[in-house]
């Protein structure tokens, strides 16, 4: 199983770093749900050894649906931080009717290219999650981190094992949201999931 960790402060980075998580999604402003971490953060961060980085790609606060504008700086952070050390980005964009994004999706899956991208949690504000993950599975994103449309993941778990069950051999879901240790476990145990995704530091 792998293991990935939000962080928004250097602190808590230096916590994954020796707790030895396997992977960092990197963000700041942790109350307004996490937007792109500022490049000196990442760089700082970097300094602290090898761990695979995932950067958040969102300009800002609120909802997913993001304008012209908003869509062009947010490819021009992912320009500037794939010169960097980076592993993949984090990146979700629906329309007003809480569809796919699929114009935007496309833009960024280009501008990432080679590297990975996950669609995260906006996914569970979409109106039709098989409709969503077979037009995200199409866009070539690599995974989907989910609650399973529910407030936590604990509460989403059979959502997210049947989503697994019919999509799994094409995308990775991620279980997110509430996870920790008291219904980890349980978690594992019902999706079957391969990769989790916490705020705080598990024990595994």
């Amino acid at each position: 199983m792998l293991f990935e960790l939000a962080v928004f402060d250097y602190n808590t980075a230096q916590n994954a770093y020796s707790a030895n998580v396997n992977r960092i999604e990197l963000c700041e402003n942790y109350n307004e749900g996490g937007i792109t971490p500022d490049i000196s953060f990442l760089k700082k961060v970097l300094t602290l050894g090898n761990i695979d980085i995932f950067v958040m790609i969102r300009c800002r606060s609120g909802n997913f649906v993001f304008n012209n504008d908003e869509v062009n700086f947010m490819l021009n952070q992912i320009n500037l931080f794939k010169k960097l050390n980076i592993q993949g980005f984090v990146f979700g964009a629906l329309t007003s009717d809480s569809k796919v994004d699929i114009e935007s999706c496309r833009s960024v899956i280009n501008a990432a290219h080679p590297l990975p991208v996950t669609f995260h949690r906006a996914f569970d504000h979409c109106s039709d999650m098989h409709k969503s993950a077979e037009k995200i599975i199409s866009l070539g994103f690599k995974r989907i981190l989910t609650s399973g449309g529910k407030p936590n993941a604990f509460e989403g778990r059979f959502i997210i094992k049947n989503l697994i069950s019919i999509y799994g051999n094409q995308i990775i879901f991620i279980p997110g949201g509430g996870i920790r240790n008291h219904n980890l476990k349980e978690i594992i145990k019902t999706t079957s999931a391969s990769e989790f995704h916490s705020s705080v530091i598990l024990t595994h």
